[in-house]
């Protein structure tokens, strides 16, 4: 039996929590570096999910078309 999702969210969102206390006890870091680390992992995450929405459709070769039925 797997774990259900929201219990999966809810301990992904404590372990997080635990991490950074963890860090910001043990070392000097300014919460700005934390945040700065945790947007960067943020970036990294959504980089995995980019979609190409370019299209493979000659918009010019339709217009050339338009041109011939005149």
């Amino acid at each position: 039996m797997t774990t259900p999702y929201v219990d999966q969210i809810d301990l992904f969102n404590n372990d997080l929590q635990n991490l950074i206390y963890r860090y910001k006890s043990e070392y000097d870091l300014h919460d700005e570096t934390l945040i700065g680390c945790i947007e960067a992992s943020k970036l990294a995450v959504m980089d995995s999910l980019t979609i190409d929405f370019g299209s493979e459709i000659d918009l010019e070769d339709d217009d050339d078309n338009d041109e011939d039925k005149v």
